[in-house]
């Protein structure tokens, strides 16, 4: 009986020793699960299009990238910065440096920097943008040739004066015979000021817009006097026609102030007859019937064979003309 109560007494000792032995096993994981979970922390790392995560017990970013094999060059992105302290859930993405090249105006050049956006590009690369230049780029939109072209947009005001023409005042008159024509008063142009603003990309001008007109100095009108009497002896003026070397039919218009001098470099006036040069050469004295007396002292891009213009000294005058078929007598030079 004795041997039997020792027996389950040495398996009752047995038994408290194991339960000792489970309960420190089981505190030395708890303390092991705990002091890891306090160590360790889970990182997520992005870079050359691979996502993935990592448990690492380093301290801060560049520990991590280190941990998990990354090599960044000296002009790669690392954010966040590699010398942040690094946290449970960090999220750390390299950004990669590439050749990007600019256009900056009218120069080219190349830059290696990390792809991020045009302005980072730009902030980067130590290049200032002007408040209207303009940015083109495909950054955004392909792997390979990136580029950044800069167009410099400038500004610029400039005033200057012009001439303004001097109206024509029409008299007539029957003290003269028609066809007779004196200015009784010399116009004097005018002068206003006009205010433009200019603007040029990369030194180009694209535009100019006037944003102000202003008037300085009225014109003074040229007063002529037409005459309207019946002209007499017209058998001297058909002995004059008789003496022309040819007679051509011809389209003719009516035109006035251009504000332009002729291709002769004279202004034109009453008289003033431009031609098409193939047909009737410059300098060529002529009669058009229903006009009068002229010279050829003109071309135009529009003149082309038989076809004028006559010069008129108002517009009213030109409209009232307009455009009809004439006789045109070549007298010679």
């Amino acid at each position: 009986m004795h041997q039997i109560i020792d027996a389950y007494r040495e398996l009752g000792a047995c038994w408290n020793k194991i339960k000792v032995v489970v309960f420190l096993a089981m505190l030395a994981v708890l303390l092991i699960t705990g002091f890891s979970i306090f160590i360790f922390k889970e990182v997520y790392l992005e870079c050359d299009g691979r996502n993935v995560t990592i448990l690492t017990s380093r301290y801060t970013v560049a520990g991590a990238i280190q941990e998990a094999k990354i090599e960044v060059g000296s002009k790669d992105l690392v954010i966040p910065e590699v010398a942040q302290t690094l946290r449970r859930g960090t999220h750390i993405k390299v950004i990669r440096a590439e050749k990007i090249k600019i256009y900056d105006g009218n120069d080219t050049y190349n830059v290696i920097a990390p792809v991020t956006t045009v302005q980072k590009v730009l902030e980067q690369s130590g290049i200032k943008l002007g408040p209207n230049d303009k940015i083109e780029s495909n950054i955004k939109e392909s792997d390979h040739s990136l580029y950044i072209k800069i167009i410099r947009v400038k500004e610029k005001i400039v005033v200057e004066e012009q001439e303004v023409f001097s109206p024509v005042q029409e008299k007539f008159t029957d003290s003269m015979v028609q066809g007779k024509i004196k200015v009784l008063e010399d116009g004097k142009p005018g002068l206003k000021r006009l205010s433009y603003k200019i603007t040029y990309e990369n030194g180009r001008e694209i535009s100019r817009k006037i944003f102000d007109e202003k008037v300085i100095r009225e014109p003074r009108p040229k007063v002529v006097a037409y005459g309207t009497k019946e002209r007499a002896g017209t058998a001297s003026r058909n002995a004059d026609l008789r003496e022309a070397t040819r007679v051509i039919q011809v389209e003719a218009s009516g035109y006035t102030y251009t504000g332009n001098p002729t291709c002769t470099g004279i202004y034109p006036s009453r008289g003033t007859v431009a031609v098409d040069p193939q047909v009737i050469p410059l300098g060529t004295k002529l009669y058009i019937e229903g006009y009068g007396y002229g010279v050829a002292q003109d071309t135009g891009g529009m003149i082309k064979g038989n076809s004028i213009d006559l010069f008129f000294e108002s517009r009213a005058q030109a409209l009232k003309w307009g455009r009809k078929s004439v006789k045109v007598y070549i007298m010679g030079k």
